[in-house]
């Protein structure tokens, strides 16, 4: 199943990049599997973070939940997220 996962930050989030940037890096590595496109987002390119999006193809939702809170990155009082179930129309790959 494929879900989209929506991050958003509050200022206090940016203490928590810093502090958990490297073990966050390694989750997603370690799980580049399921967590098939990840990456912060901006209002503009030189804007700092306010959020983050990641693309998931797995099992279940609860597995999407437990790629989420698991993350280094999950700090409930700093980073909300919205999960979607996602309906790919396309089936073509995606080049970055």
């Amino acid at each position: 199943m494929l879900f989209v996962a929506i991050f958003e930050d509050s200022p206090g989030m940016s203490a928590v990049r810093q502090a958990n940037g490297a073990a966050h890096i390694e989750h997603l590595k370690r799980h580049a599997k399921e967590i098939r496109v990840g990456g912060g987002l901006r209002t503009s390119p030189d804007a700092p973070f306010s959020g983050g999006m990641w693309i998931l193809d797995v099992d279940s939702r609860d597995r999407a939940v437990a790629l989420i809170e698991s993350d280094p990155y999950y700090e409930p009082a700093h980073r909300r997220y919205r999960l979607y179930h996602w309906n790919k129309v396309q089936d073509c790959p995606v080049e970055l």
